[in-house]
């Protein structure tokens, strides 16, 4: 990577009341530190940079800590060097569609949720996307709250299924 061109994905992380951007270089150091609450990881995925900031800025304010990807094929690329939590993704993208890096995700790890956005509701993709194992399926344009409330039951449903795993 040279000069003048931003690292992509970038790790956005939540510290205190001030949000941060870290590059790669910096990342493992950085979420070291933060405590085990903090940690719950999103890749979010939009080939719109629009929604895909806004979105971004919006999840930062309640701790999680985000990548964000362009396309789906940036999405897989992180996906091989990451662990994630969840994975936020639009369906309608260039070249690989939200339906297929879904297909990705459950390959890779069966407990990786993820969350469907789309421009438009067509009840066929969100039958796909729920046949594929989607956790839900949000329209556009987004509701940042319902997008919240819906990562917070991601959130207490996998802290359940750990703790059953426990015992």
């Amino acid at each position: 990577r040279g000069y003048g061109r931003e690292p992509h994905p970038r790790v956005v992380a939540f510290l205190g009341k001030r949000a941060a951007v870290f590059h790669d270089l910096h990342t493992r150091s950085q979420l070291r530190a933060m405590s085990a609450s903090e940690k719950f990881r999103i890749l979010l995925v939009d080939d719109d940079e629009d929604i895909r900031e806004s979105l971004a800025e919006y999840l930062v304010e309640y701790g999680y800590v985000l990548v964000t990807a362009r396309d789906a094929q940036e999405a897989m690329r992180v996906l091989e060097r990451r662990r994630f939590d969840l994975v936020l993704t639009d369906i309608s993208m260039p070249e690989v569609s939200g339906i297929e890096l879904l297909k990705h995700v459950k390959r890779l790890d069966e407990a990786i949720d993820v969350i469907m956005i789309s421009g438009f509701l067509d009840i066929s993709y969100a039958i796909q996307a729920m046949r594929q194992g989607a956790y839900d399926f949000i329209t556009k344009p987004c509701n940042y709250q319902k997008i919240q409330l819906t990562i917070e039951r991601v959130r207490e449903k996998q802290d359940l299924k750990k703790d059953a795993a426990r015992y």
